[in-house]
């Protein structure tokens, strides 16, 4: 049924695969054709290879020759779960953006819009919510908010309004969902240290 070869280029493979599944089960990534996940399986397939190998030098060089990880399959097959953990870390919390805009590299965003990056930056903070055409003003902190420009919903826990006074006016149970169109601004109160 299959051929020598392809069982052989399917074994070269495996660690990539493995890399590559791992990384879309952990990232949120628009769906990729079987092409291009062939293509990233092999391109993980030569990074863990070489990292595998740079790793058993580094061993044979201090003598470390009576060790488990020192068969080089075994080792590629964990740098092969380990390496998509780390990415998948680095994108969540997206340390490579923030590293780059601390650096002063540049000052562009990775995300696709402002809404999406003023999102990620108010998670669990408390801001408030002006409203078009009104002066009413919403409290509360993002639980939720859709990454949809589009669709734009943000979802708030523990709203309150705010009256002319500023002073909240408490709302039992308050979950509340808003749609952007309805927002005239939103403004964020820092954490207290």
């Amino acid at each position: 049924m299959f051929s020598y070869e392809f069982l052989k280029v399917l074994n070269y493979l495996a660690p990539g695969l493995i890399s590559v599944i791992l990384v879309n089960s952990l990232v949120f990534r628009k769906k990729q054709s079987g092409l291009n996940l062939l293509i990233e399986a092999f391109i993980f397939t030569v990074i863990n290879n070489n990292i595998a190998f740079w790793i058993l030098d580094y061993l044979r060089y201090y003598r470390f020759r009576k060790s488990y990880i020192n068969e080089p399959n075994i080792t590629v097959y964990i740098i092969a779960i380990i390496l998509p953990i780390i990415i998948a870390l680095l994108v969540k919390y997206n340390l490579i953006n923030k590293a780059i805009l601390f650096s002063r590299i540049s000052n562009k965003s990775n995300d696709m819009n402002t809404w999406i990056e003023f999102i990620k930056d108010t998670d669990q903070r408390l801001v408030i919510v002006h409203f078009q055409n009104d002066d009413r003003r919403l409290m509360g902190y993002i639980h939720r908010a859709s990454e949809d420009i589009e669709e734009g919903l943000i979802y708030l826990n523990n709203a309150c309004w705010i009256d002319e006074n500023g002073q909240p006016i408490k709302i039992e149970n308050a979950e509340i969902l808003i749609n952007y169109r309805n927002i005239d601004y939103i403004y964020t109160i820092a954490k207290e240290n």
